[in-house]
């Protein structure tokens, strides 16, 4: 079993190490670490005796084989990619009513002392890592976790041939989190898993939900899109919104409500101003289109 260890820095610096039963390699960044010093330096003879600020260490992806492990230094985490759940992705080349997605198995362990657990992540076929609204972190032991790379695609013939690249940080308030994302993602990608929306108002520049599911067992996750990323012309001019739920695989049957609210300014930095009104078709879920409609307004704040 081979382990792929990555240490973290301000910038990206310092040494990968790539340990392996015959032993270990480490590749020395010569150059970066000349930048680093000369770095300090600098910052030394402009600070004057001020207090140092010190950036925040980069995220950096670990990519992982199938049956490997990866140990990110900088979280004190480790994981093992140890299964692949389904691969229903649809081939890049060829048009699908829809595209499809797969998740995968890992065992994460926070630290070298705490105990294993097994965590399930997703990824859309058309995932895309320098895309947040196209990838669906999971949030699990004090850690976000996003699968951002899953080849090959389509399936292999053998599990073994998977590599996953993946991003693991501590948890932190996302900007993704309770906030609109204006959205292209085709609308059968979006409809993921089925819900009752139960109550929905705007209030001020924000958006209420109350959605129902079933289950009970694991963390569900909602986020809410703007799609397509522009408006509908009328008087006032009109934005179709979709909810997005994922079930985690939640075999559990009981009742669930919970009540989401989302942050409206996406939509009114994509309008441009805040004065007008705009009428926000909250779309229902349906495993086929078209699905009910609760119409809300935005009460825009008029002129001053």
């Amino acid at each position: 079993m081979r382990k792929i260890s990555v240490k973290h820095c301000a910038i990206h610096c310092g040494d990968v190490r790539v340990t392996s039963e015959v032993g270990e390699i480490t590749i020395m960044a010569r150059f970066a670490t000349f930048l680093v010093s000369a770095l300090a330096i600098l910052a030394t003879i402009v600070s004057c005796g001020d207090d140092s600020v010190v950036s925040p260490p980069a995220i950096i992806p670990v990519s992982v084989a199938f049956g490997d492990s990866a140990t990110v230094l900088h979280q004190g985490a480790s994981l093992t990619f140890t299964g692949v759940a389904h691969d229903s992705r649809c081939q890049l080349d060829f048009p699908c009513v829809w595209e499809g997605m797969a998740e995968i198995v890992i065992t994460l362990r926070r630290s070298a002392s705490t105990a294993e657990h097994q965590v399930r992540l997703p990824i859309l076929r058309g995932a895309n890592p320098t895309n947040p609204e196209t990838l669906m972190p999971v949030d699990t032991l004090g850690f976000r976790i996003t699968l951002l790379e899953l080849t090959p695609h389509p399936a292999p013939t053998n599990d073994s041939e998977y590599v996953a690249l993946i991003e693991l940080y501590n948890s932190s308030p996302d900007p993704l989190d309770g906030r609109l994302i204006i959205s292209s993602i085709p609308l059968q990608s979006i409809r993921l898993h089925s819900f009752t929306l139960d109550t929905a108002y705007i209030e001020s520049d924000r958006i209420h939900l109350t959605a129902t599911y079933s289950g009970g067992c694991q963390k569900h996750y909602f986020w809410l899109h703007m799609s397509p990323p522009g408006f509908a012309e009328s008087n006032p001019v009109q934005a179709n919104f979709y909810l997005r739920h994922w079930s985690y695989v939640d075999l559990c049957d009981a009742i669930i409500s919970e009540d989401l609210t989302f942050d409206l300014g996406p939509m009114i930095e994509l309008y441009g101003s805040n004065d007008d009104d705009i009428i926000v078709n909250m779309h229902h879920y349906a495993d086929t289109l078209p699905a009910d409609i609760t119409v809300l307004r935005y009460y825009g704040a008029g002129p001053l």
